[in-house]
């Protein structure tokens, strides 16, 4: 009976949680699109991915409690970590964020042709 009182404290909690991470979400998406700073961008990239792995691991473990369901989780974040900052390239000349797609890297810019690091 104790728990069926936690449950509606754990779902509002998890609504407010899921809330604040779409925000930031979003926050980031627009800065990695309207920005012009690829070096800030390169900067920012690795903790953007590691904080949307560790939300998503956080996610999984409230809502299963499974360690084991953790544990496969895991992998498969990494492995699109991985992917993820294999794929997105951010043009040194004018900044944009160009994402390559089906695991081809992208060469060059499609805004103004030049060569992507």
């Amino acid at each position: 009976m104790e728990s069926a009182r936690w449950y509606p404290r754990l779902y509002r909690d998890m609504k407010t949680a899921l809330f604040v991470c779409g925000c930031i979400i979003a926050a980031v998406i627009v800065f990695f699109s309207q920005s012009n700073d690829a070096a800030l961008k390169r900067r920012i990239l690795p903790w953007y991915l590691l904080g949307i792995d560790a939300a998503g691991i956080a996610f999984v473990w409230v809502t299963e409690h499974s360690l084991g369901l953790v544990f496969l989780a895991i992998p498969c974040l990494v492995v699109i970590t991985a992917l993820n900052m294999k794929l997105i390239k951010f043009c040194d000349q004018c900044g944009k964020t160009v994402q390559g797609w089906w695991c081809v890297e992208p060469l060059i810019c499609p805004r103004c042709g030049a060569d992507l690091p």
